[in-house]
Protein backbone atom coordinates (compact mmCIF):
# COMPACT_ATOMS: atom_id res chain seq x y z
CA UNK A 1 0.00 0.00 0.00
CA UNK A 2 1.03 3.60 -0.51
CA UNK A 3 -0.08 6.96 0.08
CA UNK A 4 -3.34 7.44 -2.15
CA UNK A 5 -4.13 3.79 -2.60
CA UNK A 6 -7.86 2.98 -1.73
CA UNK A 7 -8.54 0.35 0.68
CA UNK A 8 -12.10 -1.28 1.12
CA UNK A 9 -13.37 -1.98 4.54
CA UNK A 10 -16.73 -3.98 4.90
CA UNK A 11 -18.25 -2.12 1.39
CA UNK A 12 -17.12 1.61 1.97
CA UNK A 13 -13.65 2.90 0.65
CA UNK A 14 -11.47 4.93 2.50
CA UNK A 15 -7.72 6.20 0.94
CA UNK A 16 -4.57 5.37 2.73
CA UNK A 17 -3.30 8.92 4.37
CA UNK A 18 0.35 7.33 5.02
CA UNK A 19 2.39 4.05 5.85
CA UNK A 20 4.70 3.49 8.46
CA UNK A 21 8.37 1.83 7.86
CA UNK A 22 8.05 -1.81 8.98
CA UNK A 23 9.70 -2.34 12.18
CA UNK A 24 9.51 -6.32 12.49
CA UNK A 25 7.01 -6.35 15.30
CA UNK A 26 3.13 -7.30 15.44
CA UNK A 27 2.76 -3.39 14.43
CA UNK A 28 3.41 -3.81 11.02
CA UNK A 29 -0.48 -4.98 10.72
CA UNK A 30 -2.10 -2.08 12.29
CA UNK A 31 -4.58 0.44 10.69
CA UNK A 32 -5.31 3.39 12.03
CA UNK A 33 -8.81 4.84 11.32
CA UNK A 34 -10.84 7.36 12.64
CA UNK A 35 -12.69 6.78 15.50
CA UNK A 36 -16.10 7.90 13.94
CA UNK A 37 -15.30 6.14 10.98
CA UNK A 38 -14.49 2.89 12.96
CA UNK A 39 -17.57 2.93 14.54
CA UNK A 40 -19.92 3.47 11.44
CA UNK A 41 -18.22 0.85 9.12
CA UNK A 42 -18.10 -1.77 12.07
CA UNK A 43 -21.77 -0.88 12.88
CA UNK A 44 -20.88 -0.01 16.50
CA UNK A 45 -21.81 4.02 16.75
CA UNK A 46 -21.01 5.38 20.10
CA UNK A 47 -18.95 2.21 21.28
CA UNK A 48 -15.28 1.57 21.94
CA UNK A 49 -14.01 -1.06 22.73
CA UNK A 50 -10.21 -0.49 23.15
CA UNK A 51 -8.05 2.32 23.71
CA UNK A 52 -4.22 1.93 23.57
CA UNK A 53 -1.17 4.15 24.62
CA UNK A 54 1.86 3.34 23.40
CA UNK A 55 5.07 5.32 24.27
CA UNK A 56 8.44 4.08 23.05
CA UNK A 57 11.17 5.92 24.66
CA UNK A 58 11.67 5.47 28.49
CA UNK A 59 11.73 9.07 29.42
CA UNK A 60 8.16 10.03 27.73
CA UNK A 61 5.54 10.97 30.35
CA UNK A 62 3.25 8.09 30.23
CA UNK A 63 0.73 8.85 33.02
CA UNK A 64 0.33 12.59 31.54
CA UNK A 65 0.01 10.73 27.79
CA UNK A 66 -2.82 8.53 29.56
CA UNK A 67 -4.46 11.44 31.45
CA UNK A 68 -4.88 13.28 28.31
Amino acid sequence: LKPGDPVEINGRVFRVAGVLAENGSQDDDILFIDLTAAQQVMNKPGSVSLVEVAALCTECPVEEMVEQ
